[in-house]
């Protein structure tokens, strides 16, 4: 469970909490307290991503390797705010930060960076990732803060950015999105800070849930932090602020 201020991991039969805290004395310890995401990959490795820096927990020795920002290794990760982290289908573990998107490659222990290029319209459009999902045609889609939500094809290297268009009300609803995620029936949903939006593949447009204060069934709010289906239904997840 990751929480503002640290670790913490759950035993289900004693019903008790086992805290992992940053300890500027020990290099051993998590890198930052402040968890924004956490990720188990194929191979048993426990990711978790911070404000400061990404963590691979050793659970053997109980101690976490650290991945930081390093001025003098362009291999390095990137950026230090780890927002979002998925492995995709090839075994390729992604990183979203504030400063770009990243690729890891577990044996060569380096990082691919992918950054905005306002001079190259095929670069995702955005640097700051917050979400990140694989389809069932192994299409990769990128969530990002304020570029809308991008496709990567991943043999081409090539992104295709999907952004709110004024007046056009089939186009993405916001260009900040928090969540990405698939139904069972392939139709790909999308999280945004104003509604919650389903992809047409056939048509490329987008087909909009906002919340309608005069219809009490509609949507309960319209900042969709996260989605998830389970075997019955979709349950989407909303942040309220009382402003």
């Amino acid at each position: 469970i990751g929480t503002d201020f640290g670790l913490n991991k759950y035993n289900r039969e004693t019903e008790t909490f086992s805290h992992y805290l940053y300890n500027p004395d020990d290099s051993n310890t998590i890198i930052n307290n402040d968890i924004r995401s956490i990720f188990e990959d194929s191979f048993g490795n426990l990711w978790v991503g911070t404000n400061d820096g990404l963590d691979r927990f050793e659970r053997e020795l109980n101690t976490f390797i650290h991945y930081r920002v390093d001025p003098d290794n362009l291999e390095s990760i990137s950026g230090n705010i780890i927002y979002s982290l998925y492995e995709d289908s090839f075994g390729n573990l992604w990183i979203g930060t504030n400063n770009g998107l990243n690729k890891f490659d577990m044996e060569l222990n380096r990082f691919t960076h992918y950054f905005y290029d306002s001079d190259d319209p095929d670069s995702i459009s955005s640097n700051s990732i917050w979400s990140i999902y694989e389809g069932r045609d192994n299409i990769l889609w990128f969530g990002t803060h304020n570029g809308g939500v991008n496709k990567l094809d991943y043999r081409k290297g090539i992104f295709t950015c999907y952004k709110n268009k004024l007046y056009d009300s089939n186009s993405l609803s916001s260009n900040i999105i928090w969540s990405v995620c698939e139904d069972y029936n392939g139709i790909l949903w999308i999280g945004t800070d104003y509604g919650l939006n389903c992809y047409n593949r056939q048509t490329k447009t987008f087909t909009r849930y906002l919340n309608d204060p005069n219809d009490p069934s509609s949507i309960s709010y319209n900042v969709i932090t996260t989605i998830y289906e389970d075997s019955y239904w979709a349950v989407v997840g909303a942040f309220y602020t009382n402003t």
